[in-house]
């Protein structure tokens, strides 16, 4: 079996993957199990953050519901983490 230069360049014949990426509704209000979901923060950090007035809340009976715009404006806000190289060592050792 002989391979042709053709054969040997199938992505040439074919059209790249179209990558869609779709508008996601943003809720105004959201329980706190979807803000979760929604901001990756732990229910004890979601629960602080209310506490400290960074979070608002509503009641609706016994519902939490997050006000998810003024919530993603304060992740937004917050500063970009620090992040150290590979194998950096925390404190400089005195020799």
């Amino acid at each position: 079996m002989t391979v042709t230069k053709s054969e040997t360049n199938i992505s040439a014949s074919r059209p790249a993957p179209e990558v869609q990426i779709s508008k996601v509704a943003i809720p105004a209000f959201a329980t706190v199990s979807a803000w979760c979901a929604l901001s990756g923060m732990g229910r004890s950090a979601t629960y602080e953050a209310l506490g400290a007035g960074h979070l608002r809340a509503v009641k609706l009976g016994s519902r939490t519901l997050i006000d998810v715009p003024h919530g993603l404006a304060w992740l937004n806000s917050l500063p970009p983490a620090a992040i150290r190289p590979h194998g950096a060592s925390r404190t400089k050792h005195a020799a």
